[in-house]
């Protein structure tokens, strides 16, 4: 009787044995973003400053203290500058500071190595009515690496030839 364990307890540890081996190792887990995009694509290591609206620059936090950076999600506080005739009738531009927090998510490769945060979303502290809800609700990819230069919204004028007085302008395309 003794013997019939020692044997299932012998198969048993050889099964475990061959069980282990024939499993796929565990993949090594992807290092956690250590940057943070600015406007332009390149990687800032824990930025004390940070454009977070780039298409029109409305937004600015500055004079940031970070937490949890180079985790999954990391938070700053700060103070943000801010257009308020960013969504209103006023031709002067006035700025102004709130208290802000920013939260930075999700991860992405840089083309030249290394990782940094993909999401960035703000949040203003206490009353801040100088922008409409929807705008302050946003979260904002932030691409690393070269970002493609923004579209000129001027209509494309062809190029034109006079050809002479008698006959027509030729346009060149």
């Amino acid at each position: 009787m003794l013997r019939r364990y020692r044997l299932l307890a012998m198969v048993a540890a050889l099964l475990a044995v061959l069980a282990a081996g024939c499993s796929s190792p565990a993949k090594p887990a992807a290092s956690a973003p250590d940057r943070l995009a600015d406007c332009a694509g390149k990687p800032q290591l824990r930025p004390s400053e940070v454009a977070v609206r780039c298409a029109d620059n409305s937004l600015t936090a500055d004079h940031l203290t970070w937490s949890g950076w180079g985790t999954p999600v990391a938070t700053a506080t700060g103070v943000a500058v801010i257009n308020t005739c960013e969504f209103q009738e006023c031709h002067t531009g006035a700025y102004a500071t709130y208290h802000v927090v920013l939260v930075v998510s999700g991860a992405l490769n840089c083309p030249k190595g290394g990782r940094a945060y993909a999401r960035i979303q703000y949040m203003f502290v206490g009353h801040f009515n100088a922008w409409p809800v929807s705008v302050t609700d946003q979260v904002i990819a932030r691409p690393c690496g070269r970002i493609p230069a923004a579209p000129d919204h001027q209509p494309r004028i062809p190029k034109a030839r006079y050809v002479g007085w008698y006959r027509r302008v030729v346009l060149i395309t």
